[in-house]
């Protein structure tokens, strides 16, 4: 009985800040102002797409570019079959 109880509470939905949560304030501390560190981590994204008021941002392949990626792609994957079993 308590593995369903666990479970539920596991796939509880969390409370927001209009419901009553409290509101997550990051505690920032500064100890060397040449030494600023930031917890944001950087990414690498595929297909990124950014539609904003002050124009758009599109970093997908169109035309040429995505015939040749695909092109390029399918020899890469031709060598290293015969790589592999030859």
């Amino acid at each position: 009985m308590s593995k369903i109880k666990a479970f539920k509470k596991k796939r509880q939905k969390a409370k927001s800040v209009k419901e009553g949560a409290k509101e997550y304030v990051p505690e920032i501390r500064i100890q060397d102002p040449g030494d600023v560190k930031d917890d944001v981590y950087d990414g690498a994204f595929k297909d990124l797409v950014i539609t904003s008021p002050d124009g758009d941002y599109d970093n997908r392949l169109h035309g040429w570019e995505l015939v040749s990626y695909h092109w390029k792609h399918f020899w890469n994957n031709v060598i290293d079959w015969f790589i592999n079993n030859l």
